[in-house]
């Protein structure tokens, strides 16, 4: 989700005179006008940036669209999506505030109801490793996780 206190959405609409129309998908645009530049936050997901560029094509005559989708955030959330459609639980690791964890986060939610997001290995719940239905957990991580927390996790969770 787009949060307009995030520093590169901050920076964007500072360079925008902080005129831009700020939103988390096609849905929630509402008026603009017939003259606009769209840009994506780098860790936006394609099906948004695929969203709002729909509505925009709609209502507006002129526009300019710099899709800056970071492409090894496109891959990291196609992979997070395919793999929590295949496990019992899935651990998101990642800062909270971490637009593109918080992202990966809600992917994984859609397709596996046992879905965490944890900074360290301290935020696993013991009852998610113990739980007997529970066979098969899937990883992920955010971009700057740093790799021993991520070694940390694994081996907590094996």
């Amino acid at each position: 989700m787009v949060s307009k206190k995030h520093p590169e959405v901050i920076g964007i609409n500072g360079w925008c005179n902080d005129s831009s129309i700020i939103v988390n998908s096609g849905v929630d645009i509402g008026d603009i006008s017939d003259k606009v530049c769209v840009v994506s936050q780098t860790t936006e997901r394609q099906t948004t940036w695929e969203d709002v560029l729909t509505k925009v094509i709609k209502t507006s005559k002129e526009i300019v669209a710099f899709n800056t989708i970071c492409s090894a955030t496109e891959v990291r959330q196609k992979s997070a999506e395919e793999l929590s459609t295949k496990v019992d639980a899935m651990v998101v690791i990642g800062g909270l505030n971490s637009s593109n964890t918080t992202k990966l986060y809600e992917i994984c939610k859609k397709n596996c109801e046992n879905t965490v997001h944890v900074e360290n290995v301290l935020g696993i719940p013991d009852t998610f490793i113990k739980d007997k239905n529970i066979k098969s957990i899937g990883v992920t991580a955010g971009a700057s996780t740093p790799d021993w927390i991520i070694k940390d996790i694994m081996l907590k969770i094996n």
